[in-house]
C-alpha cells in the first residue's frame, strides 16, 4: 500500500464518521454507530486486500491463542463507549463487578511503571477482557486488537515467554495500515464536532465508563469523560 492509499482510507473513514454525526445528531445511538460502522468499513478493506494478495490462510491467530492480549492497549473514545454498551447488554452484575476488580488490579500493578517495567508484568496483567484465553468482547473489540495479527504463533509464544519487547513477529503490513488509518479518520471526525478524540488506556477508560450513568450520551455531547 502507498501513502496515498492510506490517506485515502483516512479521508473516507473521516467522511463516513462525519456523515453518521450529521444524520443522527448527538444521540447515544449515534455514539454507538460510529465505531460499529467504521469497524465494518475497515474490515471490508482488509478482507479485500488480503484476498487480493492471497493472505487469508496464512494468519495463524486463532481462538485460545492470546499472547498479544497482555499488552496495555489504547483506544479511541467511540470505541470505549461501544464496549461500555456491549458490557451493559451482555455482562451480569457479578461479571461486571469482577471486571472492575481486574481493572483495579491492573491499574495498581502498572501505575508509575515505565514501558519496559510493564513488559516484566505481562503475565500478571492480562487484558481485563481475557477469560480463559478467549476475548469476552470479541464482537466489540477495538481497532488495535483487530489490527494485531501474526503469521507465526510460535514466534508469539517465544516473544511472550522471553519478555522480549524487540522480538520480531512476522505479519503483513495491511491490517495495521488500514485499521490504523480508519482509527485516525474516526478520531479526526470526533475532534471536528467537539468530542474527545485522543486515545486512552483501555483499563482506565473502562473503569471510567463503568462508573458513569450514561457515558455514550455524555461523550457525544462533549463531556470530558477521559481527559478532563
Amino acid at each position: 500500500m502507498t501513502l496515498n492509499s492510506r490517506n485515502s482510507i483516512v479521508k473516507k473513514a473521516e467522511s463516513m464518521a462525519a456523515d453518521i454525526f450529521k444524520a443522527g445528531g448527538k444521540t447515544k445511538e449515534t455514539a454507538l454507530l460510529l465505531a460499529k460502522n467504521l469497524y465494518i468499513f475497515g474490515e471490508d478493506q482488509v478482507d479485500s486486500i488480503e484476498r487480493k494478495e492471497g493472505l487469508t490462510h496464512k494468519i495463524e491467530c486463532s481462538m485460545g491463542c492470546s499472547y498479544c492480549c497482555y499488552s496495555q492497549v489504547s483506544l479511541t473514545p467511540p470505541e470505549v463507549v461501544l464496549i461500555g454498551s456491549f458490557i451493559k447488554e451482555n455482562y451480569s452484575l457479578s461479571k461486571t463487578d469482577a471486571l472492575m476488580k481486574k481493572a483495579n488490579k491492573n491499574i495498581r500493578l502498572t501505575m508509575g511503571k515505565s514501558a519496559d517495567e510493564r513488559i516484566d508484568l505481562w503475565e500478571k496483567t492480562p487484558c481485563i477482557f481475557l477469560d480463559d484465553d478467549v476475548c469476552s468482547i470479541y464482537e466489540a473489540r477495538p481497532l488495535i486488537c483487530r489490527a494485531w495479527h501474526s503469521l507465526s504463533a510460535d514466534q508469539c509464544r517465544k516473544a511472550f515467554h522471553s519478555n522480549d519487547k524487540n522480538a520480531e513477529i512476522d505479519s503483513t503490513p495491511f491490517r495495521n495500515i488500514i485499521l490504523g488509518a480508519v482509527r485516525d479518520g474516526l478520531s479526526r471526525a470526533c475532534n471536528t464536532v467537539g468530542c474527545e478524540s485522543k486515545p486512552i488506556d483501555i483499563t482506565r477508560s473502562i473503569k471510567i465508563i463503568l462508573q458513569h450513568p450514561d457515558p455514550a450520551y455524555a461523550w457525544i455531547n462533549g463531556e470530558p469523560l477521559f481527559h478532563g
